[in-house]
């Protein structure tokens, strides 16, 4: 169903049902309205006026949006929406889901099917004021058979291998919230780690003095090479947890977390799964203006990048890593402590907001910039700006 209409959709053609007065047996009318091609493996959805539906673009998936023109219930508009990322996508899509609250299209394929691929955006039908893609990869060996949004939430039906002491692959359902701007009740911000969960529900949470560590077991086993941390709720510590074997559902945290820890802040935790969030730019280009005003890029000559400054704003730590052609790589990275403030103090966390400077001293089209972190307290990166210089060996005249 779309808008008052039925929409048909074949691989080749869409078609719209009309009834008038209503829709019969004696009175449906069949018109066919656009060509396009569309997966026969994946339903197409409907969000804010617009249905979605995938095609196959080689051994990759584009998705299309389809949408009725205001001015006109017989006019309709069309965007590849992966038109700026034809390889993006792997595979076949075979399932697509929205989320009925938040501007939001998730996608699952045949291919990587430890991947969830995401779509965000801002406006809707023709206009598009700002819009993304990104992805969460899941542990090596996950399957994601199926996503369904409620709400603002997704939920996934996620097969996790085998390991060490567990001979057969598991099944578990696991959630991601979109919900914007989402901070930890009593927090400034929110703690992002996999699989999270609180100390109430870690069981046998035992302190031994002799290895100051605290032992407790977790409702879900450990998979070979996982990363575990827990966080202190009040304070933002962060240390870094084991898991006793590949397998096991105990795991061992360095000091004092059990309830009657001596540190009041080691009492209330979160514990989880640490996850790295990676964004890599888009080449930076030198676009001059031209005697009449427009712009065009300069196709020859030189643009050799100086310094790189990242803008963020209520922002945990991260680094950015400098790759240049050769492979050689630098690493960067703004740890939030600045000397002689209060953010420098040991095992807490303060949200910083300014600005990061780094230097690449590189040629534009021959360098990689990216940005990671795997703190549990993620950065909030608005903007990115680029200093450089630009020689021409000729102009045109």
């Amino acid at each position: 169903g779309y808008e008052d209409r039925l929409l048909l959709m074949s691989d080749q053609t869409q078609f719209l049902a009309y009834g008038n007065p209503v829709m019969t047996p004696e009175t449906i009318s069949i018109s066919p309205i656009t060509t396009f091609e569309a997966s026969k493996t994946c339903s197409p959805i409907t969000q804010s006026g617009s249905v979605f539906f995938p095609f196959k673009r080689g051994s990759y998936s584009g998705i299309r949006e389809w949408y009725s023109e205001a001015t006109n219930e017989l006019s309709f508009g069309d965007n590849d929406i992966t038109a700026h990322i034809p390889a993006y996508i792997e595979g076949e899509v075979t399932k697509l889901a929205s989320a009925t609250n938040e501007n939001i299209v998730a996608a699952l394929s045949d291919t990587k099917r430890d991947t969830v691929y995401i779509f965000n955006y801002f406006g809707q039908g023709g206009s598009r004021e700002q819009f993304a893609w990104s992805k969460y990869t899941l542990d090596t060996g996950a399957i994601i058979h199926d996503i369904e949004f409620i709400a603002e939430t997704a939920y996934l039906m996620v097969e996790r291998p085998a390991a060490g002491s567990v001979s057969s692959p598991t099944l578990h359902l696991e959630k991601i919230d979109f919900q914007p701007n989402r901070v930890d009740t009593g927090s400034e911000y929110l703690t992002r780690l996999d699989r999270r969960i609180d100390q109430s529900q870690c069981t046998s949470i035992t302190y031994v003095p002799a290895l100051n560590l605290t032992t407790m077991t977790v409702p879900y086993h450990g998979q070979t090479g996982t990363k575990m941390r827990v966080v202190s709720k009040s304070t933002g510590e962060t240390v870094t947890a084991t898991f006793v074997s590949a397998g096991s559902t105990s795991i061992a945290v360095p000091g004092d977390w059990s309830s009657t820890s001596p540190d009041e802040t080691r009492r209330t935790f979160w514990a989880g799964e640490e996850y790295e969030m990676s964004y890599t730019f888009s080449k930076p280009l030198f676009k001059p203006t031209s005697s009449t005003g427009n712009k065009s890029i300069a196709v020859q000559g030189r643009h050799q990048l100086r310094y790189g400054s990242l803008v963020f704003s209520n922002s945990g730590p991260f680094e950015v890593k400098v790759t240049h052609a050769d492979g050689t790589e630098y690493t960067h990275p703004f740890t939030g402590k600045i000397l002689g403030s209060d953010s420098a103090t040991l095992n807490t966390i303060t949200l910083g907001t300014g600005e990061f400077r780094f230097p690449l001293f590189s040629e534009s089209d021959s360098i990689t910039i990216t940005a990671t972190a795997t703190s549990p307290i993620s950065p909030h990166l608005e903007s990115a700006e680029f200093e450089a210089n630009y020689a021409t060996r000729s102009r045109r005249m």
